[in-house]
């Protein structure tokens, strides 16, 4: 069964998916934030049930309802909204003109919806004992509300975290990276545990971690957040707030220059490419751009947003490491992998076309992270004479961080690397970004003992 969650709030397409998954047979979820995105994924593949809310922003319920009944479609739909059905009329009677429709008013609890969801679909709710849970959930905490268990077998389950425990990110990573898409809770905890998911705001678990956190185990817990939202969405208003949150702890982290030799020991010691390294771009290109006479807090805001997003659409950590289309590493892809890689700059400006705080700079700066001063980049191979300083910044940044990783962050390579930089990027404005890199590093004592 192949079922349309449309919901502008993570919290209850989360909810949502929780319920299905858990209690019918063979649930594929597609999820749409709106009606008009909802429409589109109507237009390419068929589903079996709609659950849809009404009051949502870039389209409401009502606009679906008409795209139902212009096609004449006849599958099971479910409107689930705080709004009373009396004060919908057009899609009251769209609601019960058949059988295979339903209507919910929220904030509905996990029994109830259940329930709700078996009189439309005229199914009977799977038991178990353990109930499964998206891997991906457990990143919007860090102190577990239930023992949490791994799968080995249907009738195998270890407890991997105890209730109230809490936990790291690279706790969860190590399943993730064993291809594990659900953790597991007991079935008696099932009501707690999906209550709890429904009842927190989404957002809130930015200024939770704080206490329990370093502000670098949040801004990587906030980036794989972030990630898992713009996978099933794209980017929306609880990404954009992602990202405000993201560039607040940037700003903290790089307010004081020295800041940089403390932020690359801890990195030293965690190798999590695709996320860390975002971070590691964002807050380098920051101490980058104080040295610079220009710098200003709508530029940080630029690079922030541009580390962010530079590499979303990538999947692994293997293609972001990719820097160059003719190393040899390449010739190994796959050919869907290829593609991707070679079009993850256009593909993630794409994601952020429609957002207002996407900016000409920021769309400069992801389009050509992968240029050189050479002009042997891609996608457009242009040197440092066709680019912007503020491109320059980032581009060296990243570049910064990339050999950083392939020496292993070894700290008497910085020297090495820095002859790389000014040898690969001597055109252009790079030649002023690369003397602020020089002055950034030499404020560091870290730096100064390596080289």
């Amino acid at each position: 069964m192949r079922v349309l969650i449309v919901e502008d709030e993570p919290i209850i397409r989360q909810f949502c998916t929780l319920v299905l998954e858990n209690y019918f047979e063979k649930c594929e979820i597609v999820e749409a934030p709106h009606s008009e995105v909802a429409i589109d994924k109507m237009k390419a593949m068929k589903f079996d049930f709609i659950i849809s809310d009404f009051d949502m922003p870039g389209g409401n319920g009502d606009i679906l309802v008409q795209y139902l009944k212009s096609i004449e479609w006849q599958g099971s739909y479910l409107l689930h909204t705080s709004n009373h059905i009396d004060d919908l009329p057009y899609v009251k009677e769209f609601v019960f003109s058949s059988v295979n429709r339903n209507y919910a008013q929220k904030p509905t609890r996990l029994k109830e919806l259940v329930e709700i969801i078996r009189e439309t679909l005229k199914r009977e709710e799977v038991k178990s004992d353990y109930k499964k849970v998206r891997i991906s959930y457990f990143l919007r905490n860090n102190k577990s509300l239930c023992d949490i268990f791994i799968k080995l077998n249907d009738e195998k389950f270890i407890k991997i975290i105890n209730e109230g425990e809490f936990y790291k990110k690279s706790d969860i990573d190590k399943y993730i990276k064993k291809n594990q898409k659900y953790l597991y809770i007991l079935e008696s905890d099932m009501a707690k545990f999906s209550n709890h998911l429904y009842d927190t705001p989404f957002l809130e678990f930015v200024s939770e971690f704080g206490a329990q956190e370093s502000i670098e185990d949040n801004l990587v817990r906030t980036h794989a957040v972030l990630k898992d939202l713009v996978e099933s969405v794209g980017v929306d208003k609880y990404a954009i707030k992602l990202a405000d949150s993201y560039v607040g702890n940037v700003s903290e982290i790089t307010k004081d220059d020295k800041n940089i030799s403390s932020m690359l020991f801890k990195l030293r010691q965690r190798r999590d490419y695709i996320y860390d390294h975002s971070y590691m771009c964002a807050c380098l290109s920051v101490f980058i751009v104080k040295q610079l006479p220009w710098s200003t807090n709508e530029i940080i805001q630029k690079l922030c947003f541009s580390a962010l997003f530079h590499d979303i659409t990538l999947k692994s950590a293997e293609l972001a490491m990719i820097h160059d289309l003719e190393e040899s590493s390449v010739r190994k892809l796959t050919k869907e992998e290829k593609i991707s890689l070679a079009n993850h700059p256009k593909d993630a400006c794409k994601l952020l076309s429609g957002v207002k705080e996407f900016s000409q700079d920021i769309e400069n700066i992801i389009t050509n992270h992968h240029e050189n001063g050479e002009g042997t980049g891609f996608p457009r191979k242009i040197d440092g004479t066709q680019m912007r300083p503020l491109t320059c910044v980032f581009i060296v940044a990243h570049e910064f961080v990339r050999q950083l990783y392939l020496r292993d962050f070894d700290e008497h390579s910085h020297k090495d690397i820095l002859t790389v930089l000014f040898n690969r990027y001597n055109s252009g404005s790079f030649k002023d970004i690369l003397d602020a890199l020089y002055k950034t590093l030499s404020l560091n004592e870290f730096f100064e003992e390596g080289m």
